[in-house]
This record gives structure tokens, sequence and C-alpha cells, in this order.
């Protein structure tokens, strides 16, 4: 049970959006379905937690879209609710509908930089990494502090294999506001360098 539970909260760290009352309905929402599943199938239920999990998460997700879909039905304009969108689709791998979200929001709000980074993360994982770069920039552009964006731009060098930017990029972070995974980060750049001491002492 204690695997399945740090599983689960590894997932939740995972969850783009900052959102705390959204974390707290995921994992209320998950572990009422565990525990009914333990209830009804008794040990089964923990040997297809896998296969269970991911489908919980899905409908979770299909829920909170559904609702937020709503909410924009009656406030197309809502800038909080688009970016809440956009964080949706991106943990549910569907890039180009968050890119389309953020950008909505951008639109409405040039100030919100969550939608600049999410944006970013977005090109990053399909690959487009100018236009990620240029998302993280932007909301470098309204504050040099902001280190999601720091750290995303040390990502995309990362996998550009540009890792002495990488580092740089890490470091930053690691200044503003000390990050364990930032410092991981930092560990794998060196690595993939072979400055293994580096690496040990990131």
């Amino acid at each position: 049970v204690n695997i399945k539970i740090i599983e689960l909260g590894s997932t939740v760290r995972n969850i783009s959006t900052g959102d705390a009352d959204f974390k707290a309905d995921y994992i209320k929402y998950v572990l009422e379905q565990t525990f009914y599943s333990y209830i009804t199938s008794e040990n089964e239920a923990y040997s297809s937690f896998e296969v269970n999990f991911a489908r919980w998460t899905k409908a979770f997700y299909e829920k909170m879209l559904a609702l937020y879909n709503n909410q924009l039905a009656a406030q197309p304009d809502d800038a909080s609710v688009l970016l809440k969108c956009g964080n949706l689709y991106l943990d549910q791998k569907n890039y180009e509908q968050a890119i389309d979200c953020y950008d909505r929001v951008i639109a409405l709000d040039t100030m919100l930089l969550k939608a600049y980074v999410g944006k970013g993360h977005a090109h990053r994982r399909l690959k487009h990494f100018e236009e990620a770069l240029q998302s993280y920039q932007a909301a470098l552009t309204l504050d040099p502090h902001y280190t999601d964006a720091l750290r995303g731009e040390g990502q995309v060098y990362a996998h550009m294999r540009n890792y002495e930017q990488a580092i740089e990029k890490y470091n930053r972070v690691i200044e503003i506001a000390p990050d364990a995974a930032a410092y991981m980060d930092k560990a794998n750049a060196y690595r993939h360098l072979k400055n293994y001491e580096d690496a040990l002492n990131a």
C-alpha cells in the first residue's frame, strides 16, 4: 500500500497546475477509487493498480475539463480558467491544445507568467526548442528571477545537448531559490559531459 501512496505523491508533484484545491481534489478522488476497489476486489485491486490509476486519473481530468469548459461557456474570457485548461491538456500530453489555451491566456493577460512557462513546456515536449526558448524568455523579460522559466531554459539546452548552457541556467535557479530538482538537472548535465566528479558534487 505504501508503494502505491508514494506513486500517487510522485504524480501529484508532477501536476502542472499550481492550484492546491485541484491537487487536493485529485488525491481525494484517487484514494476513494483505490479503497473502493480494494474493498470490492480485495488484494486484486493492488495487482492492477497501475492500470486503474491511469484510468482514474483520466476520468478525473475529463471531469475537471468538463467543469472548466462549462465555466468558459459562461465566461469565455476568464484567463484563470483558460490557464487551468492549458495545464490539464499539458498533463494529458495534448500539447497543441495546451498551447492554444496558453495563447488565449496571454492575449487576455500578458502578465500571467505561468502561461508563458506552460507554453514553453508544451513546445519543449513537442521538441519545438526555439519556440520553447522564446516562451521562457518572454516570462523572464517580465521577471528575470522566475525560476520555473530559468529551469525550463536549462531543460531545453539539455535536450539540445548544450550542457554547459544548461548548467548555467540551473546554477541561476539554485542561486535564486535552491531547489532539489535543479540540483538533479545539474548533476545529469554534468553526467552527460562525463564530468562525474562535478555530477556527484552538484
